[in-house]
């Protein structure tokens, strides 16, 4: 309110020195503090503005000078300049207030983009820095503050030109993510990196950016590569133990069986017979066994009901043992 009074008085001094060149020249200087006041103050300065401007107006400016004014023209001239004030206050005040509104969501938007405890960055429609989340120097080993204005290009120059289009592509609105993505850096070292880009819009509605998450997922990756390997060679110590069981069960019976043809030469026929069938038993747990091992991932077409004989015959023993029909 005390910027209110000096301003007034400023536009006074203003327009008295103004009327030696102009003489017409009355309110435009009175306008033009209530809209500072506005843009400035509030709606409140600027009504007191006003009102001290038409005072002004008609003890300083209208004819007699120094003293008040009661014919109509000047009644008419305070109530266009009262009029016009009203508007151009209405018109600063809101969009001082937008402004102010506008700037305290970019500041709010900036202040969670640093704190936040994941690796975030706000971009330009230029890719330079804008803010950077404290996570991300930490992930990245940058020194904090060291990439504000510079170019995500210069700053990770061996990126992959297939990222460069997903941010054009933000870049005219068009999001993307990606929960493992492979970047191999320029000494051949690979990083997996999950991510995520999304456009950010100024107050009119354009596009001012790209807001985007990156984070190192390289460790997990491993940890899961491990576990996976951990997995497969428990599965195949099982596989191993169960194959084992398997043919140690026919090869007791051609053992038996051998024994019974050399005490009974008479009946070896039907013992070797016998063996035979076991031993092709054992090629066929061993060849399902080697198939497994070799087996390439190509696609192909397969007999489902003779995959289902085969283990069925792989687990007959078990099966017969107990009294299991299938």
């Amino acid at each position: 309110y005390g910027a209110a009074v000096a301003v007034t008085g400023v536009a006074l001094l203003a327009t008295i020195a103004l009327s030696r060149f102009r003489p017409s020249a009355e309110t435009p200087a009175f306008l033009l503090a209530v809209a500072v006041v506005a843009w400035y103050g509030g709606a409140g300065p600027a009504v007191l503005c006003t009102v001290l401007s038409a005072f002004c107006l008609d003890l300083y400016v209208f004819p007699p000078k120094v003293g008040w004014s009661f014919r109509f023209q000047d009644f008419i001239g305070l109530g266009w300049f009262f009029a016009t004030s009203a508007v151009i206050a209405v018109i600063a005040s809101r969009k001082s207030r937008a402004l102010r509104e506008l700037e305290a969501s970019e500041t709010l938007l900036r202040q969670f983009v640093q704190y936040t405890p994941t690796p975030v960055a706000m971009f330009d429609d230029q890719m330079r820095y804008m803010v950077v989340s404290q996570s991300w120097y930490r992930i990245y080993n940058i020194p904090e503050g060291s990439i504000i204005g510079k170019s995500h290009y210069e700053v990770v120059p061996d990126i992959p030109e297939r990222w460069r289009e997903i941010h054009r592509r933000c870049l005219a609105g068009v999001g993307d993510r990606a929960d493992e993505d492979e970047f191999q850096r320029a000494d051949g070292s690979i990083e997996y990196v999950r991510w995520e880009v999304q456009p950010w819009k100024r107050a009119d509605g354009t596009i001012g950016g790209i807001i985007m998450f990156a984070e190192l997922v390289t460790a997990r990756k491993r940890q899961e590569e491990s576990l996976r390997l951990a997995e497969k060679l428990a599965a195949a110590g099982r596989l191993a133990a169960s194959v084992a069981h398997e043919i140690n069960n026919p090869l007791e019976a051609v053992t038996n069986l051998l024994y019974l043809a050399k005490r009974n030469p008479e009946g070896a026929g039907e013992y070797l017979d016998q063996a035979d069938e076991e031993l092709r038993r054992v090629a066929h747990i061993a060849g399902q066994t080697l198939g497994f091992y070799r087996d390439t991932g190509d696609v192909a077409w397969i007999d489902m009901a003779e995959v289902a004989e085969g283990v069925l015959r792989l687990y007959e023993v078990k099966l017969n043992e107990k009294r299991m029909a299938v």
